[in-house]
């Protein structure tokens, strides 16, 4: 059984969550691969950093 039932990633951070992985918008994550973005090199590492920023 599952100690911590929720979806939650990084819920004990002083900063707070970093995703909720129940709600991925909750946090202005993607939800869906759908909302995938193509990115050259010179805008954000080819997307590999786009929604830290």
């Amino acid at each position: 059984s599952m100690v911590d039932p929720d979806w939650e990633i990084g819920e004990d951070l002083r900063s707070g969550p970093l995703r909720d992985m129940l709600n991925p918008e909750k946090f202005g994550l993607p939800a869906h691969m759908d909302d995938y973005r193509e990115l050259t090199s010179d805008q954000g590492n080819g997307g590999v950093h786009i929604f830290l920023a």
